[in-house]
């Protein structure tokens, strides 16, 4: 005769309760993206979402503000000049008697456009330049890789100015410079990514119904390697605003009477003891667009990588 088994204790902390297998089987959890599911946790990082609607707010000032203005951003009036900021002029007036919120205006759309134009070429330059390095690995990625340090020997700032030097000012100028050396780093972070992602299963499963290498390069490696990529992109964009406004803060940038940030700053540095809103506002609109896409990307980061919450 077998001893009965007594039961388990049950831990107070616990309570029973009935549930049916058809009930057991039920989707406790909606399904979900991976894009969904980061943009959930994006939301719940209020100062990247803060920093996220500083920036739309920007933009959208950078393309109608211009237009809605009741002056030009190059036009002179000498009589109105270093005047403080007021109802008729927000920012103030420069040395030349120009609207300084005007220009300020146009200094972003410039600045902006630096920004995110730098950005995209160093998507469709460093993104696929990484990935073959990557995927290729080898002698390719070696020979690949060299090029990338020998151009990383010289400072990056030095290497701008001296093509700047050559091409001479111009928006156009600065985006060929900036441009010609920025996709450095996109290509190392990608073809960190690559390494990491071309030994998983999907990848030789591709392998195994045929799939061509710039397929699986391009269909399958590059999207999977997005999140890193966006995060990049975005701190790419405030860097590029920097350097722009260094490049015009020497005289280096945009052309007169176009008006970037830097070339503001530069202009209203000599007068800081006259008319120091000349640079302070500027200057803030650096400093606030820089921290807003720096807080962005540190929340895109963190919402983009699902190993952060495990």
């Amino acid at each position: 005769m077998s001893t009965p088994v007594a039961p388990a204790p049950v831990d107070p902390m616990f309570e029973p309760t009935e549930v049916t297998i058809d009930q057991a089987g039920e989707i406790v959890r909606p399904p979900t993206t991976y894009w969904k599911d980061a943009w959930e946790r994006l939301k719940r990082n209020r100062v990247a979402i803060a920093s996220l609607v500083v920036i739309l707010i920007i933009c959208v000032a950078a393309i109608i503000g211009p237009a809605h203005s009741p002056y030009t951003y190059d036009q002179q009036d000498l009589v109105m000049n270093n005047k403080p900021p007021s109802a008729a002029h927000w920012f103030g007036t420069d040395n030349l008697g120009r609207d300084l919120f005007t220009r300020v205006l146009w200094g972003a759309r410039i600045s902006m456009t630096v920004g995110v134009l730098a950005s995209l070429i160093a998507l469709g330059i460093g993104v696929p330049y990484g990935a073959i390095s990557g995927y290729f690995g080898g002698h390719v990625d070696e020979i690949m890789m060299r090029i990338v340090e020998i151009l990383y020997g010289l400072p990056f700032q030095l290497y701008v100015i001296l093509l700047m030097v050559v091409l001479g000012a111009g928006l156009q100028n600065v985006l060929i410079a900036i441009g010609i050396v920025y996709w450095l780093d996109m290509a190392r972070i990608v073809r960190g990514e690559v390494l990491s992602l071309k030994e998983r299963e999907y990848v030789l499963a591709a392998k195994t119904v045929g799939a061509s290498t710039w397929s699986i390069i391009f269909r399958h490696l590059i999207p999977n390697a997005m999140g890193p990529i966006i995060v990049t992109m975005t701190l790419m964009i405030p860097q590029a605003i920097f350097t722009e406004a260094f490049l015009s803060f020497i005289g280096l940038g945009v052309a007169a009477p176009m008006a970037s940030w830097g070339a503001l700053a530069s202009d209203g540095y000599p007068a800081i003891r006259v008319a120091p809103w000349a640079l302070l506002f500027p200057a803030a609109a650096i400093s606030i667009t820089m921290m807003a896409f720096n807080f962005l990307g540190d929340g895109l980061r963190d919402a983009l990588d699902p190993w952060l919450h495990r």
